[in-house]
């Protein structure tokens, strides 16, 4: 069956999830619609967004997504919720009332829309969060880190507290948060883990994310791995270039298993699972991700996961 993968959440219903390869057995490896995206803002990207004229707007919501550096479901889900608090008080701050999305004009200049904020968020295990403006972001967003810099000095300490996973777990985890554009009346698909919070209206242009074409391979499951019900969550992240090829590297692999295995053993299903990611991403192809019409390329975090029913 053919399946249709989203890079990021989609604005007109294409698949976000679907399991693929599985056998009679049960074994399937499945590909999940990424985790976290921002736009690469490389010099063909702001050249070509420099050629657009002023026509080229329209009316676009913008919204606000969190990602982490710690991909476990448990580190993600609460990151979740701090999003949505920080999300609440921007659109308070810019005159929002309860539930409502502000117009605002004036943040941010529209051929800069999408991409990280520049904030740093720290969440530690036994202190309080640390955070910081990014200096090297330029003075296009300066709006913007003023904005959300007062959001969060504005925020009480519990707000963005956070249990992290027992060590070996890091004992902090860094949040960034990006910004994305759809046009107005068309609401992007939600993410589990990742809600995408809207937080002002504006003249702009929308973003168009990268989508994996059909029929792209899909991993295989490592044989000795299904023989012992192993399974794994690999987490790759991925530049998406403009002539629909991708570059990728594996940040994360979650090994699961019914029975104790010893460090061995874990490193030798953590490689083999990399490697069945890695052959499939280099013969991946995607539409490539477009701003206002122009090509653009586009990071995003890949999940792959394998379970062995």
């Amino acid at each position: 069956m053919a399946t249709v993968l989203s890079v990021v959440p989609a604005a007109q219903g294409v698949a976000q999830t679907a399991p693929v390869n599985a056998n009679a057995d049960g074994q399937a490896s499945s590909v999940s619609a990424p985790d976290s995206t921002w736009l690469v803002q490389d010099s063909i990207a702001r050249a070509c967004l420099d050629t657009l004229s002023d026509g080229s707007v329209r009316p676009v919501t913008v919204y606000q997504v969190a990602a982490a550096s710690d991909t476990s479901p448990a580190v993600l889900d609460q990151v979740a919720l701090i999003s949505e608090r920080v999300g609440e008080r921007v659109r308070a701050a810019l005159g929002g009332g309860t539930g409502a999305v502000p117009n605002v004009d004036s943040l941010v200049p529209w051929r800069r829309l999408a991409g990280r904020v520049p904030i740093r968020i720290v969440l530690h295990r036994d202190a309080a969060a640390t955070w910081a403006v990014d200096g090297s972001a330029g003075p296009t967003k300066a709006k913007l880190a003023t904005l959300y810099a007062a959001v969060l000095r504005s925020m009480p300490d519990d707000a963005l507290d956070v249990v992290l996973p027992a060590p070996p777990a890091p004992d902090s985890v860094l949040v960034w948060v990006t910004l994305t554009s759809s046009e107005s009346s068309i609401r992007p698909l939600p993410r589990p883990g990742y809600p995408m919070v809207a937080v002002f209206r504006m003249s702009g242009v929308a973003f168009t994310p990268a989508i994996a074409r059909r029929n792209n391979p899909v991993p295989a499951y490592p044989l000795d791995a299904a023989e012992r019900r192993i399974g794994a969550d690999v987490v790759v992240g991925l530049v998406v270039r403009p002539g629909g090829r991708a570059d990728a590297e594996v940040r994360t692999i979650v090994i699961s298993s019914p029975e104790p295995m010893d460090a061995r053993a874990h490193d030798h299903f953590a490689r083999e699972f990399r490697s069945a990611v890695e052959g499939v991403v280099k013969e991946m192809r995607f539409e490539p991700a477009r701003i206002g019409g122009c090509v653009v390329p586009q990071r995003a975090d890949f999940p792959f996961s394998f379970r062995r029913g």
